[in-house]
């Protein structure tokens, strides 16, 4: 299974090309919003860290699962992920 730090690398070359508005790396909001959830466990770290990648890049849910991201967290992203046409 993958590892907390080997999501966080694969959340970092993800976003690497991404800013906010103000010009910081894209990453670090996603890492702040897993530092939020630590608390709760490795598991919603994880989708912490993952929580734009289906909307904002490439990667889909399958290319998720096939890297290792526990099948559990990949729900999570799927559920907190913004659909196209969806309120």
């Amino acid at each position: 299974m993958i590892s907390v730090d080997e999501v966080d690398a694969l959340a970092a070359k993800a976003h690497a090309a991404q800013e906010n508005r103000i010009g910081v790396p894209y990453v670090e909001h996603v890492r702040s919003v897993a530092a939020g959830l630590a608390p709760f466990g490795d598991e919603l770290v994880m989708a912490g860290l993952l929580h734009d990648i289906l909307e904002d890049t490439d990667w889909t849910a399958e290319r998720l699962r096939e890297a290792g991201v526990p099948a559990r967290v990949v729900e999570i992203v799927e559920a907190v992920t913004n659909q196209p046409g969806v309120a």
